[in-house]
């Protein structure tokens, strides 16, 4: 039999989430546009994940001057298995702002799969298409929620991105409780194909009777959220997406804007934020290692009384100048990365262990060690100065 449809809000939230929904769902969808003309299709292929807010602010600058210029159709090209719900509904909210209509391909060469947020943000469009050789897979490590800052309004971007894909389901006519298999998947579900036409109905156990049934939501072992699966074909089935696509240009075939010339333009976004950890990394490392060179250095210069005392510091201080300048470079360097992946605070500073971090306040860790380093860094150098300035008589 079906299940009940899951509530994944609750109390008053409940009644914002339906009130809200129905409205949307109320409006009729969009009618495909005329052939566009000049650049007034945007195709915006965001490479790799959904979880930095730097490619929110990155994707909504681009929203900006879409709308500045009039485009009529945004095409969203996505691959991304990791996320973050505030990162989706930041993107979804910034191309509702731009005012042309969306529509997205999920398509993925590399694994063959996408995650839930890659859908999840395709249903905030009005329109989701799913290369045939790609599936909707999950794993556990693609939940990236505990990453973001800790000031996330989660009650309010769950609420709003429940909302719009709810009121996505209901006007393509796709069972609701889909909501929760996306965004909090837990137990098992599976899709039983009826001898009727139409969706296959959602149950939490497999038929008895023989009836084919494909599972969806398999329990974790470790009582983690389920693992979500759905092949391209069922996700059509279920009528999670509109059909399946060969490719972008398949796409805006069927769209009404495949063949007009010059009517496309192209942008390439990606989150950054697996490079920047590397780089912020690499960059703790290198500067470490050029403080304790150049403390090294200033260190092994002979006592004050011996008569080359003067000489040999004074090369010393020149010899530590560049590093300490560099160190200083790098240290800037990695405190940028900071205000651009706040996402990095979550990360375990050099030098210390998870366990030693547990406890303190996010962030709190990183600014000590930051202001350690920028310390050292400047009593090096005032050091190195004094060396360098001191001339033999």
């Amino acid at each position: 039999m079906r299940s009940r449809v899951p509530k994944l809000a609750t109390g008053a939230g409940v009644l914002v989430v339906l009130l809200a929904a129905a409205t949307i769902a109320s409006e009729p969808e969009p009618a495909r546009p005329a052939r566009a003309t000049g650049h007034r299709v945007l195709h915006v292929r965001v490479q790799g994940d959904l979880d930095s807010l730097k490619l929110a602010r990155d994707f909504a600058a681009v929203m900006a001057q879409a709308a500045a210029q009039g485009t009529a159709l945004v095409l969203l090209e996505l691959d991304a298995n990791a996320w973050r719900p505030d990162v989706v509904w930041a993107m979804g909210d910034a191309l509702r702002s731009a005012g042309a209509r969306g529509v997205t391909l999920l398509a993925d060469e590399r694994d063959g799969r996408v995650g839930a947020g890659a859908l999840a943000l395709g249903l905030c469009t009005s329109r989701c298409y799913l290369e045939a050789r790609t599936a909707v897979r999950t794993e556990a490590a693609d939940d990236q929620r505990a990453r973001a800052p800790a000031e996330t309004d989660w009650e309010r971007v769950d609420r709003e991105l429940q909302g719009a894909i709810w009121a996505t389901l209901k006007r393509h006519g796709a069972d609701t409780q889909l909501l929760e298999a996306l965004l909090s998947p837990g137990g098992d579900l599976w899709a039983v194909s009826g001898a009727a036409p139409g969706p296959p109905l959602l149950t939490t156990q497999p038929p008895s009777d023989g009836t084919r049934a494909e599972r969806l939501l398999t329990r974790s072992a470790l009582g983690g959220p389920s693992r979500l699966e759905l092949s391209a074909a069922t996700a059509v089935s279920l009528c999670l997406v509109s059909g399946t696509a060969r490719g972008v240009g398949d796409v805006l075939a069927r769209e009404g804007t495949g063949g007009a010339p010059g009517s496309r333009t192209t942008v390439t976004l990606a989150s950054g934020l697996a490079e920047a950890r590397r780089d912020l990394g690499a960059g703790i490392a290198a500067l470490d290692d050029e403080l304790a060179e150049a403390a090294r250095v200033l260190s092994d210069v002979p006592r004050p009384s011996r008569p080359d005392a003067v000489s040999k510091r004074n090369r010393a201080g020149v010899r530590a100048l560049p590093m300490l300048e560099r160190a200083a470079g790098r240290l800037t360097r990695c405190e940028r990365l900071m205000l651009e992946y706040p996402e990095l605070l979550a990360e375990t500073v050099p030098g210390t262990t998870p366990v030693g971090q547990e406890g303190e306040r996010p962030g709190a860790a990183w600014r000590r060690a930051f202001q350690e380093r920028r310390d050292r860094v400047m009593e090096l150098l005032a050091l190195a100065r004094q060396h360098a300035e001191r001339k033999e008589r």
